[in-house]
């Protein structure tokens, strides 16, 4: 996994939004950083409290999505097929959300805020 200053930072910020409860409920939403034409974003079913203890960002290609998306067909496996295996954590899969982190800026915090009815 990336371990340059900047990935570390993401981590930390990753794992302070997802152990605050005012900001976050269950898994925690998702984050993502582009590094080149990388983008690590959270695996889908982790939980962004756990960004710092263990494995849960998968690098996808940033060009390979955005070719996928070009083509106006794009499907679970072209998600599966943009990440870099070399790189990647066994076993992880991107958040579906991966196509929209792609096409933003640089470095994306999505969060699912808990909301209170009456």
């Amino acid at each position: 996994m990336g371990n340059s200053e900047e990935f570390n930072l993401f981590l930390k910020y990753s794992k302070e939004i997802g152990s605050d409860a005012t900001m976050v409920h269950a898994a925690g939403g998702n984050t993502s950083i582009k590094l080149d034409d990388t983008m690590w974003v959270k695996a889908s079913g982790k939980w962004l409290m756990n960004a710092q203890k263990e494995e849960l960002m998968v690098p996808v290609s940033i060009s390979k999505i955005k070719t996928y998306l070009e083509n106006n067909n794009f499907s679970e496996s072209d998600l599966q097929r943009s990440i870099v295996l070399p790189l990647s954590p066994k076993g992880l899969r991107p958040s579906v959300e991966a196509p929209i982190h792609a096409v933003l800026d640089f470095f994306k915090l999505k969060t699912y805020k808990k909301f209170k009815n009456g």
